[in-house]
């Protein structure tokens, strides 16, 4: 678990994994309340999943927002079955990412996935997440 604070009235937010799991669970805090501001899980290198909930300072629930909803035609468990089947990619290896986001072109939801095979490059591949399709795949010279 880490711990960072502000001052002057700000937050401190803390993230905790286990090892040897993807995700993790980030909590921040008022700091003049100590009650909790917001919580979340997110996937340990990339991006945040699942329901995210935002509090007031006396602790009632304000908001919350479903960090998934654009990705559910593909989602997470489909993404890891490409990896670990399609790419044959172990997730825990460090020079393997998995990222999200949505495509402001076009504004699809896209998975990003990248992995350095040590041969130079970075190689990648684009999902679409509406629809599960490959959108491009390659592989770029690393540039030092």
């Amino acid at each position: 678990m880490r711990q960072f604070g502000g001052e002057n009235g700000s937050e401190f937010v803390e993230y905790a994994r286990k090892d040897h799991e993807l995700f993790g669970t980030y909590k921040e805090y008022y700091n003049k309340t100590k009650t909790l501001k917001k919580v979340g899980r997110y996937y340990y290198n990339q991006f945040n999943i699942g329901l995210w909930k935002r509090y007031d300072e006396n602790g009632y629930l304000i908001e919350t927002i479903d960090k998934d909803a654009p990705y559910t035609n593909y989602p997470w468990e489909k993404v890891m079955k490409f990896v670990k089947e399609q790419l044959k990619l172990d997730l825990f290896d460090k020079g393997v990412s998995v990222n999200r986001y949505i495509a402001k072109d076009h504004n699809i939801p896209v998975w990003f996935i990248t992995w350095n095979p040590c041969d130079g490059k970075i190689h990648f591949v684009k999902i679409n997440a509406n629809t599960g399709q490959v959108i491009e795949q390659g592989a770029n010279e690393i540039i030092e």
